[in-house]
């Protein structure tokens, strides 16, 4: 760019001790210039106790590509970290046509890939197909054509995942995508029920003894069994409540003969105990080749009624009303001898503090002061006495800290 807005010129000097109205002025004239060379420039204004922000998102209408990172406009660094995830305008002069110069070379790659959908969506409901349709149409049959913006990911594709893509977009767009699966390979069990059906169809095959070349080794037998799906229910257990009970807590087990019943079974066990008395019956399984789990069997189950009102258990002291205990004054009279500057809850003593960093030779601590101003003013006195770069940055630190 050779002609400059009038509000750049002559502003070759760093942004340094900005007013809150100066950087947001800035910041609109910024945004301005941008819509004037024909992008579409948004501003949203922020601060901190450091001092104002401005942020500025561009997008180009012309190709549907918006400047990966917002540029920010402050008399204050983001940080070292925190600065990668914006452009940041330090020399307006010179950072303007840095930018000018990106968004130009930006708008040459060509329109995006996400506009290109869009507007083949669009044909797509003209001839009659429905939104979601339409848009999904468009995104699988425009899936393989990648492009390459400006500042794109630097990751490049191996051969085999090229001709992966490829396969994936060829699919999509002949309907065969997710179709045709492959199955999963038989276990050993399978294969052995498969040899045995085939043997008694006439095969002519033998099933090969142990120690015999080609049969399944012990392991192999072992790692079966590991992975064979099991039946955790082997025996029924029927519980109930005897007659006149109706806390759930004092139900009886009625049953227990080592077998799975079928459901004609339990309803006779059901039909004789409700002659008897019994209700609110319960089946259950058992699985006796598993160890028992008593943590489990113990373990709290919330309630999922939430309405319902939660029970609360009181100490003695709290149904009674009996003093506290002599062990309990001596913790509260220890705690009342306490030294100035000391808590017994460390979290509740935390406080805002504001560490003044040098940046040179190698990053360290000068000193931590209580606000922001006291900071800042030790900052820039030792910047001008030293001619280094200081920081402020935002820490929690405790109560003692500042006692003396």
């Amino acid at each position: 760019m050779t002609d400059l807005p009038e509000f750049i010129q002559g502003r070759e000097s760093y942004i340094d001790s900005a007013s809150k109205k100066e950087v947001k002025d800035l910041a609109e004239k910024f945004a301005n210039e941008f819509n004037n060379i024909g992008f579409s420039a948004t501003v949203e204004h922020s601060g901190s106790k450091a001092g104002a922000s401005s942020y500025i998102r561009v997008y180009d209408p012309q190709t549907g590509k918006y400047l990966a990172k917002p540029i920010r406009i402050s008399d204050h660094s983001k940080g070292v970290k925190e600065s990668e995830a914006v452009i940041e305008v330090l020399n307006p002069l010179k950072d303007f046509k840095k930018i000018v110069d990106f968004l130009q070379k930006m708008r040459k790659t060509g329109e995006s890939l996400v506009l290109k959908q869009d507007r083949y969506a669009q044909q797509l409901i003209a001839d009659g197909f429905k939104p979601k349709q339409a848009y999904k149409k468009a995104r699988l049959e425009m899936f393989d054509q990648q492009e390459n913006p400006i500042m794109a990911t630097k990751r490049k594709f191996s051969p085999a995942q090229i001709a992966a893509q490829k396969l994936f977009a060829e699919r999509a767009r002949a309907g065969t995508l997710g179709k045709g699966k492959r199955k999963a390979n038989p276990g050993l069990y399978e294969n052995i029920n498969a040899k045995r059906a085939r043997i008694a169809a006439g095969s002519g095959e033998r099933m090969r003894k142990p120690g015999q070349a080609g049969r399944p080794t012990a392991k192999a037998f072992e790692q079966s069994a590991m992975t064979a799906k099991r039946n955790p229910i082997t025996e029924t257990l029927i519980y109930g409540l005897a007659p006149g009970e109706t806390r759930d807590y004092m139900e009886q087990l009625m049953y227990a003969g080592g077998q799975k019943l079928t459901q004609a079974q339990i309803d006779k066990v059901f039909k004789a105990a409700s002659d008897a008395g019994y209700h609110s019956f319960r089946v259950a399984g058992f699985d006796p080749t598993m160890k028992p789990d008593f943590a489990a069997a113990v373990r709290r189950k919330r309630n999922p009624d939430k309405s319902k009102p939660r029970a609360y258990v009181k100490r003695a002291s709290q149904i009674t009303g009996a003093p506290p205990s002599k062990r309990l004054q001596t913790r509260r009279k220890m705690a009342l001898k306490a030294p100035a500057g000391y808590f017994p809850n460390p979290k509740a003593a935390m406080m805002t503090g504001y560490q003044v960093i040098c940046m040179h030779p190698k990053k360290h601590v000068v000193g931590i002061f209580k606000t922001m101003a006291e900071a800042k003013l030790v900052a820039r006195a030792m910047a001008d006495a030293k001619g280094v770069a200081y920081g402020v940055k935002t820490v929690k630190v405790h109560k003692a800290h500042f006692a003396a």
